[in-house]
């Protein structure tokens, strides 16, 4: 029998639903968390966030937001004994596009302009009342020399004046064989010796998901 290798982070009750959200999982030396935002779970946005009977005071709402969503986030990443310099990917939906410059703004703060890759997308609508922001990140538990490092690279797309993300980031110890690397808007990227050799892209061809494996050369990533 394989011995298990899943942990469930902060797992919640949420009653509405009839089911317990894990609001982290950690498999192996990765942990993951999605459905991050600012909400208390399965109540709602808090005063603190909506500013109750002031909601023009103080910060502008979306950034009061950002503040708790990375709150809440880093709640999940304490209890796996992480920070946010263990993130190795981060990607954020929004309901608006007003809420991307506070937000950013925030992030920035957080990570201390070492942003790990990152995709953003909006979207019509968010699970909470007057929700606007929501989080999905990836960490990697670090081990001796395994632990995330920023890569520089030159890049053919433009990074948002706000955003300020590194292009690309991989984790690898001076022992391993194989490299890991996120980057913006690619899934995976893997080589043999820590030497980059393809990128992974995933396209949605009509109602057909297409895998399309790509040969990469780079030499910051070498």
């Amino acid at each position: 029998m394989t011995a298990r290798t899943t942990q469930a982070i902060l797992p919640v009750r949420l009653p509405r639903l009839g089911a317990t959200l894990a609001r982290g999982v950690r498999a192996g030396r990765w942990v993951f968390a999605t459905g991050l935002n600012a909400a208390v779970p399965g109540v709602g946005l808090p005063p603190s966030v909506t500013g109750g009977r002031n909601p023009l005071a103080g910060e502008p709402p979306a950034k009061r937001e950002a503040r708790a969503l990375f709150s809440n986030a880093r709640q999940v990443l304490d209890a796996a004994g992480l920070g946010f310099a263990d993130c190795v990917r981060i990607d954020q939906y929004y309901a608006g596009a007003h809420a991307v410059d506070p937000y950013h703004e925030v992030r920035r703060e957080i990570f201390g302009g070492r942003i790990p890759p990152s995709t953003s997308n909006l979207h019509r609508a968010m699970p909470y009342p007057g929700q606007t922001q929501e989080v999905q990140l990836v960490a990697a538990v670090p081990s001796g020399d395994f632990r995330a490092e920023h890569l520089k690279m030159a890049t053919n797309w433009s990074i948002h004046a706000s955003s300020g993300y590194s292009p690309a980031l991989a984790m690898c110890g001076r022992n391993d064989q194989r490299r890991s690397l996120s980057l913006y808007g690619l899934n995976l990227l893997l080589g043999d010796g820590c030497q980059a050799v393809g990128v992974v892209r995933y396209l949605l061809n009509g109602s057909k998901l297409v895998q399309l494996v790509e040969p990469l050369s780079c030499p910051a990533l070498a």
